[in-house]
């Protein structure tokens, strides 16, 4: 048995959105992955991502998610 070398690993951060949505056939997902160098980076990805979205939302989560967005 062998161990990976520290060339077949490596640390790094990934910005991941699922969606889901009812249509005419059923329930459907979408999932969105980015790599991001920087945590940072990976929080710019996800905040983008809930933009996009943030206008399917009922009011409530809405409000919530813009708060969010604005005040983190």
């Amino acid at each position: 048995m062998t161990s990976p070398s520290s060339a077949d690993t490596r640390t790094g951060w990934w910005c991941q959105v699922i969606t889901y949505a009812s249509d005419i056939d059923g329930a459907s997902a979408r999932v969105q992955s980015r790599v991001a160098l920087t945590p940072e980076r990976a929080l710019v990805c996800l905040r983008i991502a809930v933009r996009v979205l943030l206008h399917g939302f009922d009011p409530k989560d809405f409000q919530r998610a813009f708060w969010w967005l604005e005040h983190g």
